[in-house]
């Protein structure tokens, strides 16, 4: 047996030492460490005909789980009980639990900040797909994944939360995801919450193949038990009696269809203005058309355009870039006949240009759009009254698919 002798350390030495294991100690913005304690450690899995979830809370942070809904990826998910700063690097990594012989995954995985749409919950730190499998039979092998981000306010070496979800009781509640997986509905409410469905110009019926889209509303309302469908317009806060006049002979079509579907007239609802929701029993259709879009008018010599103006035209560049974005728009720019022809006709050519450009500016390409200045010479009305003279200083936008 060796002996070591006594080693005596000069006091000059041992303070400074000791001071540096002080603040060591008493330093605990350096690291933050959440894990369930042992004899705590939970997992409960929630199904339902459309949503699997493995569930583990994790204390004094949040919970941590797995989700699938329909033939979507596998999503694997860290989300805090409060609100926290805010994060600017997270990554995802796996170890060994201390029974066992591996060693520790060195291999870091990029984690995706989650915000919900409509939601005052906190935003969830994710990982999806192939990178939520190896979690998820990490954990069934008994290793511990780990969440590890940092916040901008963290500015010293190692200063860092980690989060780490035990795998303790973890195979209680493994078996009842795995079926439910297996017997899951191949439709989440993302594949068919929110549909746009377009109309061309005084049209009732809409443009796309949409039996199939109703058909799966129908297997998605039987399975939550029921539901309604609300039918809204995407220009509901241009309130014109063009636009309102459309929209309800376009959702008397689209409600006749959605009754053939096997759905019950009475579920399918007229809420022109469809605010977001988290409800997974009301499916949200949007009726879009361009009549309440085409027609701007002017008072004046005035060629710039108003905030009501700009807000139509966002919504004509939204139907041209989602629906028609091989067709052309014709801006047609007129004037009244007041004051020089040869000065309405710049007038003209000044409102025409102020719209191209703005509608440039939301994402319509140049050679998709046509101007025709016509100035003074093709009046609508007569431009003896004043009525007249303002219905006809004006420009008209036409939709050519």
């Amino acid at each position: 047996m060796a002996v070591y002798p006594y080693t005596h350390f000069p006091m000059k030495s041992v303070i400074p030492w000791s001071c540096f294991l002080w603040l060591l100690w008493t330093a605990p913005s350096l690291a933050e460490f959440y894990e369930t304690p042992m004899l705590q450690a939970k997992w409960a899995a929630k199904t339902s005909k459309t949503e699997c979830s493995l569930i583990h809370t994790v204390s004094n942070y949040g919970v941590s789980g797995f989700r699938v809904e329909g033939n979507h990826p596998l999503e694997f998910y860290l989300k805090p009980q409060r609100f926290h700063a805010p994060i600017v690097e997270a990554r995802l990594s796996d170890r060994a639990s201390a029974w066992m012989h591996g060693v520790d995954s060195y291999q870091n995985h990029r984690v995706s900040l989650v915000k919900p749409v409509g939601s005052n919950t906190p935003s969830r730190l994710s990982v999806s797909g192939r990178v939520a499998e190896m979690m998820f039979e990490a954990l069934r092998i008994g290793r511990i994944p780990t969440f590890i981000y940092q916040k901008p306010t963290e500015k010293l070496i190692g200063s860092e939360t980690r989060v780490s979800v035990s795998s303790i009781n973890f195979l209680t509640a493994y078996e009842k995801f795995i079926s439910c997986r297996q017997n899951i509905l191949p439709i989440a409410i993302s594949d068919i919450q929110d549909r746009i469905l377009y109309f061309e110009f005084k049209s009732k019926k809409p443009d796309q193949q949409v039996s199939r889209f109703f058909d799966q509303i129908n297997q998605f309302l039987k399975a939550v038990g029921g539901g309604n469908i609300l039918i809204g317009s995407e220009i509901a806060a241009i309130e014109q009696k063009t636009s309102k006049t459309w929209f309800n002979k376009r959702f008397a079509s689209i409600r006749s269809l959605l009754t053939k579907a096997g759905i019950k007239s009475g579920s399918i609802k007229n809420q022109h203005r469809l605010l977001p929701s988290n409800s997974k029993k009301s499916i949200r259709i949007h009726l879009f058309g361009p009549e309440a879009l085409r027609t701007y008018y002017y008072r004046g010599k005035n060629f710039h355009l108003t905030q009501k103006d700009k807000h139509r035209l966002n919504e004509l560049a939204n139907y041209h870039k989602g629906y028609f974005n091989y067709g052309k728009l014709i801006i047609n720019s007129h004037t009244d006949s007041s004051g020089p022809r040869s000065k309405n006709k710049i007038l003209s050519d000044k409102r025409a240009v102020e719209i191209k450009n703005y509608l440039q500016d939301r994402g319509v390409e140049s050679g998709r759009i046509v101007i025709r200045s016509f100035g003074e010479s093709k009046p609508r009305f007569s431009n003896r009254s004043r009525s007249g003279k303002a219905k006809n200083s004006r420009v008209v936008i036409d939709i050519i698919t």
